[in-house]
């Protein structure tokens, strides 16, 4: 069992990267996937998270990410605001962070953490700064869900844009993480 919390603010696609994540493990690679969000306050920029978890079982509980093995991070100034990204993690928690370098609260940390500047990408192929499919694709690079399965799930999830942006936003951010 993997599980995944990933955090951001609203407007930011936070639940959506969680559905395209769970879609494309659970139907495209023909697995088991769960996701539950946490709104709290359900606006645009208040802090949003939500759980995710695969498996290559039925999962039998339905209940928030505890203990993760991967936090997503969307925003960085979610930890600004208040956020805990570090609750429930340990030493072997992998991080991934939506930002142009590794943030400076995780220097000096035992964990390995990734980044890539998805809300660039996002501005520069769909002209919004919604960094949810690139994310998604980032994350493909951890090698649990491939960028095919990631692909297709934005292509079906996104059916009405047919246009591939936010395909090629992902595959761009699956080609410029970096490890911090």
């Amino acid at each position: 069992m993997i599980q995944i919390k990933i955090y951001g603010l609203g407007g930011q696609g936070v639940v959506t990267c969680g559905k395209i994540l769970a879609h494309a493990f659970a139907i495209n690679q023909k697995q088991f996937a769960q996701t539950i969000p946490a709104y709290g306050h359900e606006r645009r920029g208040a802090p949003v998270n939500t759980s995710l978890i695969l498996d290559e079982e039925p999962i039998l509980t339905k209940t928030f990410v505890y203990q993760p093995d991967y936090v997503m991070v969307l925003d960085v100034s979610v930890v600004d605001r208040g956020i805990d990204i570090f609750e429930g993690t340990d030493e072997e928690t992998v991080f991934l962070f939506n930002a142009p370098a590794l943030p400076e609260f995780m220097k000096g940390r035992k964990n390995r953490a990734f980044f890539t500047d998805a809300t660039a990408i996002a501005r520069k192929n769909i002209k919004r700064d919604i960094p949810n499919t690139g994310m998604a694709g980032a994350f493909a690079a951890m090698e649990i869900i491939s960028i095919e399965a990631v692909y297709s799930a934005i292509q079906y999830l996104f059916s009405e844009k047919g246009d591939g942006r936010n395909v090629k936003g992902a595959r761009e951010c699956f080609e410029t993480i970096r490890e911090g």
